[in-house]
């Protein structure tokens, strides 16, 4: 630790289990953002953009449908 105290020391000053804390240093080091609240998984922002591209494509799909409607109507 950067304290100069152990991982078991540190982790019963916080009262933290010494395995759960061991995990969270592991994931902090493979990716330092990962406990950062505003952070998204590259993961979930795929899936985030892969339904706003699902519902784009629905209005685009009701969009097209309603201007063949008008041709029709207006014969154009």
């Amino acid at each position: 630790m950067k304290d100069g105290k152990s991982t078991s020391q540190t982790a019963k000053e916080f009262d933290i289990p010494l395995k759960t804390f061991e995990k969270w240093i592991t994931a902090y080091r493979k990716n330092n953002k990962v406990f950062n609240r505003e952070y998204i998984s590259p993961e979930k922002r795929i899936s985030e953009l892969q339904k706003s591209i699902k519902a784009l494509e629905f209005q685009k799909a009701i969009l097209e449908a309603n201007i063949e409607q008008i041709k029709q109507e207006h014969n154009l």
